[in-house]
Order: C-alpha cells, then structure tokens, then sequence
C-alpha cells in the first residue's frame, strides 16, 4: 500500500513539473512573441535619419502628416518622450485631429505632465490646454474626444 502512495506522489510530482516547465515555456513563447510584435510595429515607425531634417522643415511649415511621423519616430521607434511630446504638439496645431486628441490625452495625463512641469501653474496650463485639443478634436469628429469629454464633464 505504501508502494502506491509513493509511487503516486512521484508521479504527481513529475506532472506538477511537467505542467510547470511546459507553462513556461509558453510564457516565454509568449513574452517571444510580444517582443517580435513590438520590434515589428517599432520598425513600421523607424524614419532614415537622412529625412529627418527634411521633416521637421515639412511639419514646422505645416504638415501635419510629416508631424506625426516624427512623433511615432520619436515615441515608438526611439522612446524619447520629451521629443515625441513637442512633435505630437505640432501635428495637432498643424490639424491632425488624431493628433490633437492624442495631445489632450496626453496632457491630462498626471505621470506624464509631473515629468514635463515641475510648475504647478504650467501643470494648471497643461490640464487646461488638454481640454482645448479634447474640443478641437471633438469638433473634428474624433469620437473618443466627445466620450472623453462627457467623462470629464461628469466629474467636475
């Protein structure tokens, strides 16, 4: 009797460290293939730094394309948020209004505006300027800026 408890125990064991390994394997299948994905969506946004100068001239004359180019340049491809953040800036004044929903998304965003203004009253400015792009963007047909909105209006 005593056999078959042990040789039961073993073998349940083995098939909690079956399943153990086999479940991390597939998380680090898993986590594989996320790092793939962004490496992928990453290089989609990656611009030759031979046209970079020739875009920033085209986006501070007014192309709103050639401004949110650079901002997925600079926020997906190189992760330099202070960059990305005065180029998303441009495309919304430029009239994307993807952009200028993106913007005021991005200036209600507390962790954000503490790492940009270290000022409470630019960070006032910043949460006052949100809701500007949020109706810009509204006006422009951007769905989740009227949600957003309504959300806002809501809580004050």
């Amino acid at each position: 009797m005593w056999r078959k408890k042990i040789i039961f125990s073993v073998g349940l064991i083995l098939l909690v460290i079956i399943i153990v390994t086999g479940s991390g394997k597939r998380q680090e299948k898993k986590n594989e293939n996320k790092q793939i994905e962004s490496t992928i969506l990453s290089e989609y946004f990656k611009i030759p730094e031979s046209e970079i100068p020739k875009l920033e001239i085209e986006a501070l004359h007014g192309s709103a394309v050639a401004a949110s180019k650079l901002y997925y340049f600079y926020h997906v491809y190189k992760l330099y948020y202070k960059e990305a953040h005065y180029w998303i800036g441009i495309a919304a004044e430029n009239g994307d209004s993807v952009a200028q929903y993106n913007y005021g998304y991005l200036l209600l965003n507390d962790d954000f505006i503490d790492s940009v203004y270290s000022d409470s009253k630019m960070k006032i400015r910043a949460k006052e300027r949100a809701l500007f792009w949020l109706k810009k963007a509204s006006e422009n047909g951007v769905e989740l800026a009227k949600e957003l909105l309504k959300e806002i209006s809501k809580s004050e």
